[in-house]
């Protein structure tokens, strides 16, 4: 959408690496609407559907899916390589402890 010129800002302070049009509220903010988003539907499920633990295939997947097309589509589609690696490098090792947890600790 930045790209395409449908979102735009007036930066004065810091931006987003490699990104000088995104200001860093931009992501502060998303990051807050996800927290959100999480707590609503934290305490609009039933308490007693809290307390059974589900299955983390589908947060796995999608936590994989979302590193790999981040990388891929900023690097080969959207041609912004400093994006694709500093974003990559940053996802993956956030993500590195959560997958090498699954993959080694308790089934």
């Amino acid at each position: 959408m930045v790209s395409a010129g449908r979102w735009t800002w007036v930066v004065k302070g810091s931006h987003i690496p490699f990104q000088p049009e995104i200001p860093v509220s931009n992501a502060f903010g998303w990051l807050l609407s996800g927290m959100a988003l999480m707590t609503i539907l934290h305490f609009s499920t039933p308490r007693e559907r809290r307390k059974v633990g589900g299955s983390l295939i589908a947060a796995d997947v999608m936590l994989f899916w979302t590193l790999f097309s981040g990388f891929v589509g900023n690097l080969f589609f959207f041609s912004r390589p400093g994006i694709a690696l500093f974003a990559g490098l940053i996802m993956g090792v956030l993500l590195a402890p959560y997958f090498f947890n699954r993959w080694v600790g308790r089934p």
